[in-house]
């Protein structure tokens, strides 16, 4: 994205994300929604940080 990695650029996502390891391809072929298979994090997610999935979501959509 633009030079800057996931993790750097939504560092809040990934710290409360349960898996680390998953690429952005796998990400988005299996469900890009914030409830979907690839999408698990450590607790409920804030109404501010469900809008940082959907940002996230849409640049994916655009660089795939």
């Amino acid at each position: 994205m633009e030079g800057v990695s996931l993790d750097v650029r939504y560092a809040r996502l990934f710290n409360l994300a349960i898996n680390k390891c998953v690429i952005v391809a796998e990400m988005y072929s299996l469900s890009c929604d914030v409830n979907g298979d690839v999408w698990k994090w450590r607790r409920r997610m804030f109404a501010w940080e469900e809008g940082l999935v959907r940002e996230c979501v849409e640049k994916l959509s655009l660089e795939v």
